[in-house]
């Protein structure tokens, strides 16, 4: 029995991928502008690094890889998190330079705040299936960017290559 769920290359619409790009964008751009944020004294940017860093701490170069943003765009997001007493800095042992960031009591307090009050509307947009986030989530940050990266480091090869 052959598996239908794996179209060929050749059968990828495109229109589908730019269509939820932009919905998502959309979405996000959207989720960002509702009152909730402000009420919880943190900006979209400030929510996503508090969120990723409150799973486990990490340095800011792991931060930045995580949230696709530059290493300066991750300076100034620690930078405000950091002023608001939400995230502390813990020196790694045996580099004294090398900071992880952790989520204070009060950043997982506002990060929750927040949180709580997103739940009803992003569970409303999910139509009462919460599984989808971790499903697409699992997708975009598993195979897909594996394969992305694969073909980046391709081609970096094959420049290099034709450099020489």
């Amino acid at each position: 029995m052959s598996d239908t769920s794996k179209a060929p290359p050749t059968d990828i619409n495109f229109a589908d991928l730019a269509s939820l790009v932009a919905g998502l964008s959309r979405f996000l751009n959207s989720l960002s502008q509702m009152p909730h944020f402000e009420q919880a004294e943190l900006g979209f940017a400030e929510w996503t690094a508090l969120s990723v860093a409150a799973k486990k701490p990490l340095t800011g170069v792991q931060l930045a890889k995580t949230l696709g943003v530059s290493k300066q765009r991750v300076s100034q997001i620690v930078e405000s998190l950091r002023g608001d007493a939400l995230i502390e800095f813990t020196s790694l042992s045996g580099d004294a330079r090398k900071k992880l960031i952790s989520v204070t009591t009060e950043g997982k307090s506002r990060m929750e705040k927040l949180e709580h009050h997103l739940k009803p509307v992003v569970a409303s947009a999910l139509g009462g299936r919460p599984l989808v986030l971790s499903r697409a989530s699992r997708m975009i940050n598993g195979p897909l960017m594996t394969i992305v990266k694969t073909e980046q480091e391709k081609l970096k090869q094959k420049l290099m290559t034709t450099k020489a």
